[in-house]
């Protein structure tokens, strides 16, 4: 790195309890400053691959002249894949060969580790449509490359487990590389992979303190920089913030989850009642919500620590809690202007205080807004009843304390602390299951999660089954029997892999969001008493 204009002197790289393999730093460094600048021609990208010899015969024609046929995930991959199968002969052999020879996303879990994911049905699905959606790609990257006569050539000693190695080598690692016109392409961003840059670990602190980009090409250097968002004391570890997602995207992207993401989110999607479908003027609610751009992103979240419900949610809460106390001549303390309503669109007619809820205010009727609080509370009891098959308490019994501790040794090979190893190329097992948690930064505009569930107005014992077949099709109940759930709580966290405790750590992470905003809920039932 250094022979090729790497100023490396103020870097080291350790391993470290937790995170793994990272970077600490030699010296202090302020918010804005640079830790790590990679020249542009170190870089791996689109560029570089239609500049080897792989370009004329295969990403001009089906990536700059056709788009549509590969993407840029596609175009790094092959890439990666050309210079894997070269070897020594590589230029980036070096870099190529600290890459990890698998990986913890869910391509490589095995059926124990599906067998964590909670809600069970929906999450499985999931998982396998993941590995369907990458079974396609690579089907689809044989057919137009490996399998011609050029890409025999090109890629002798191609397979499968190579290309899902390249592939997911890009999805974890890769950092977006801006692209014009003008570079012949055509894209307007490219993945690309940063040799050495790709050691920094992520934290969701290093993304937040301040408004400095954690990393980026400079076009005035021609380098790939990324800088400090926080302050780091000499020997410290090195965080840059790869996204802001929830925990389920950043398990399924990167294969980690985080013991404390302050950006978990989950969708808490209520039906709209059948009452207040309709307004009683003829007008239809949903248009009037949709105008307003409130029927979406309906999300529980973190916000200033503290577990919250999003403003679209909490005002179509409080707008169809006001049209049920109209409906039903609750009209208390509105004023004759409030009763009539007022016009706010072409055919419809609604009251002042929707308009005001929309707008984030809270319902004029204490024992209104009392109700919202309330029902707010049951949405998200009914959702930790129906999603998840074992309790918040449980979950914490089973994992313990301390969360799995990775490194890697000084030849590239990745392992567990407890010895476990497995070699490029060699297949899975059950305890194979190694893998980074060390990629690189993803630039994408943050991304929340989608809805896992809807949780709808159970009334009655039948409704709460019907919901348990809605998230479970197939008709096998994700709800275990009471000794099943002990079974499961009894289990030590040293019996897990550490893919399974990542799952694990997700179903926590998502079940103490649920716990702290019915606790939010509550205190604010206690605080609508008092008032």
């Amino acid at each position: 790195m250094e022979k090729n204009g790497v100023a490396l002197g103020h870097l080291s790289v350790e391993t470290f309890p937790l995170t793994g393999r990272g970077l600490s730093s030699n010296r202090d460094f302020q918010p804005g400053e640079v830790m790590l600048s990679v020249p542009r021609a170190l870089l791996m990208n689109s560029q570089s691959a239609m500049k080897s010899p792989i370009g004329k015969p295969f990403i001009d024609p089906l990536f700059v002249k056709q788009p549509g046929q590969i993407d840029e995930l596609d175009v790094a991959a092959l890439f990666l894949l050309y210079e894997f199968l070269k070897g020594d002969q590589s230029f980036w052999c070096p870099y190529i060969d600290s890459i990890p020879p698998s990986f913890t996303t869910p391509h490589y879990w095995t059926e124990s580790d599906d067998s964590l994911l909670q809600p069970s049905g929906r999450r499985k699905k999931e998982v396998q449509a993941i590995r369907e959606d990458t079974k396609r790609r690579i089907d689809k990257l044989f057919r137009l490359v490996l399998a011609t006569a050029d890409g025999k050539r090109l890629f002798q000693g191609a397979t499968e487990e190579k290309l899902l190695w390249a592939l997911l080598a890009v999805q974890t690692r890769g950092c977006y590389f801006p692209l014009s016109v003008r570079d012949g392409l055509g894209k307007s961003d490219s993945y690309t992979l940063v040799p050495f840059g790709d050691l920094f670990n992520f934290s969701p602190d290093a993304g937040v303190l301040s408004s400095v980009t954690n990393c980026g090409f400079n076009a005035v250097s021609n380098t790939f920089d990324f800088k400090a968002n926080r302050n780091f004391r000499a020997g410290e570890e090195l965080f840059i913030c790869y996204c802001q997602k929830p925990s389920w995207d950043v398990l399924k992207l990167y294969g980690f989850a985080l013991p404390h993401n302050p950006h978990e989110a989950l969708s808490i999607t209520p039906r709209v009642p059948l009452y207040i479908r309709e307004d009683a003027e003829g007008g239809s609610l949903s248009e009037w919500l949709q105008s307003r751009g409130l029927l979406s992103l309906w999300l529980i979240s973190w916000e200033g620590g503290s577990g919250v419900p999003s403003h679209n949610l909490l005002a179509c809460r409080r707008i169809f809690e006001g049209f049920r106390r109209r409906q039903k001549g609750e009209n208390g303390d509105r004023t004759g202007e409030e009763r009539k309503g007022v016009l706010c669109g072409p055919q419809r007619c609604w009251t002042v205080e929707a308009q005001r809820a929309s707008e984030g205010e809270a319902l004029s009727s204490p024992q209104a807004e009392s109700a919202v609080w309330h029902e707010l509370a049951r949405l998200c009891e009914a959702a930790e009843r129906a999603w998840y098959e074992t309790s918040l308490e449980e979950d914490e019994a089973t994992l313990g304390t301390q969360p799995a501790q990775r490194e890697q040794d000084s030849t590239g090979v990745w392992k567990r602390i407890e010895g476990v190893e497995e070699q490029r190329g060699q297949g899975k097992g059950e305890t194979g299951h190694l893998g980074s948690i060390v990629p690189a930064a993803d630039l994408n505009s943050t991304k929340l999660i989608e809805p896992v569930a809807v949780v709808g107005e159970p009334q009655t014992e039948e409704s709460a089954e019907q919901r348990k077949k809605e998230w479970d099709p197939e008709g096998a109940s994700p709800f275990p029997s009471s000794s099943s759930s002990s079974s499961s709580s009894s289990s030590s966290s040293s019996h897990l892999t550490a893919v399974q405790q990542d799952v694990m750590m997700l179903r926590l992470n998502e079940k103490r969001l649920l716990r702290n905003v019915i606790q939010n809920c509550r205190e604010m039932l206690n605080f609508e008493k008092h008032e």
